[in-house]
């Protein structure tokens, strides 16, 4: 996905963050934000 994003839209600045613990990507200035979890995200049915 990421990189179909990249390849249409080439004026796009990307900035790659690792960071350990909660963080909010609006309150620093992030549009988009892709998240890898280490633990399973709980069922959203509940």
């Amino acid at each position: 996905m990421v990189n179909g994003l990249l390849a249409d839209y080439p004026e796009l600045r990307v900035e790659v963050e690792v960071v350990s613990g909660i963080t909010d990507p609006l309150s620093s200035g992030f549009d988009v934000s892709f998240v890898i979890t280490s633990q399973p995200l709980p069922d959203s049915s509940q």
